[in-house]
């Protein structure tokens, strides 16, 4: 009887171990993987034009063919770190009022787009295929712009504030997109999202030389797949396309500068109307 205890107590004492080490296992990778994540950074440049650009969702004016395209987006979901399954090309342009994004996205089967969502700020705008740009326009890893487009056209914008912990999609901006869907063959094509975003919409400082944070990402609905430029954790969940902490630089931004007075469009009615700081941080805590 004391011999059959003996081992029991053994027994139980390895299995605490092993609880003990699996807890430890565990807790390192996730440790070791939010460290990885947070430490992984990208340089981006944006192109300077002083020619005018005609916002049509075709790029054809020859600054973006001198624009260095971006492609190397990653998968938050459903494979994390994975390359994104349809190639996306991103190219970034500006001029002394504007910064521009132009997003080409391939698809093997453009036939089975997902976009019904016409209406700004659409409730089903997550639900289709797009792509967003996020801006932290002051580079401090807390705070950020938000943008969204469907293959429609239709836009959606939030502010970001708490590293992507409090969302604000009351907030809306005075910008504007077009977009254009290709077909190349019976399945393939690509479609065109052109975006611009007036300096004006934005808050950075007045220096001789920006630097801002930003990530920029793809959304495909009929695979369930987020891809984005910079990786962020997938414990983050639908929030992860929206955290400040990871992001690239953008540099390149020279001669730039705010306007005192920060126009937004009013929350379901038309005209513009200048915000002020208080009514700014009204927070709608949604996970879009």
């Amino acid at each position: 009887m004391k011999s059959i205890t003996h081992r029991e107590n053994r027994e139980t004492k390895r299995s605490i171990l092993s609880r003990m080490f699996f807890l430890y296992l565990i807790g390192f990778i996730s440790f070791f993987t939010t460290v990885v994540f947070d430490s992984i950074s990208q340089d981006l440049t944006a192109t300077y034009t002083d020619q005018p650009i005609e916002l049509d969702g075709v790029l054809k004016e020859d600054i973006w063919s001198k624009a260095n395209p971006i492609s190397n987006l990653v998968q938050i979901q459903p494979d994390q770190g994975q390359p994104a399954s349809l190639l996306t090309k991103v190219s970034i342009v500006y001029d002394s009022e504007s910064i521009y994004f132009g997003f080409t996205c391939y698809d093997s089967k453009i036939d089975q787009l997902v976009s019904n969502e016409m209406r700004r700020d659409g409730s089903n705008i997550h639900e289709n295929d797009n792509v967003f740009v996020l801006i932290d326009s002051y580079n401090d890893r807390r705070d950020g712009f938000f943008f969204r487009v469907n293959p429609l056209g239709a836009l959606q914008d939030a502010r970001i504030f708490k590293n992507g912990d409090s969302l604000n999609f009351d907030w809306d901006a005075v910008w504007n997109a077009r977009t254009k869907i290709n077909k190349t063959n019976d399945e393939e094509g690509f479609w065109v999202a052109e975006i611009c975003i007036p300096f004006s919409q934005l808050r950075f400082e007045p220096k001789d030389i920006n630097e801002w944070g930003l990530n920029i990402g793809r959304e495909i609905a009929r695979l369930h797949e987020e891809a984005i430029l910079v990786p962020v954790p997938k414990k983050y969940g639908s929030k992860a396309k929206y955290r400040t902490q990871n992001l690239a630089v953008l540099s390149g931004l020279t001669l730039i500068s705010p306007t005192r007075k920060f126009e937004v469009l009013p929350y379901l009615t038309s005209g513009i109307s200048v915000v002020n700081q208080q009514e700014e941080k009204k927070i709608n805590q949604i996970g879009l």
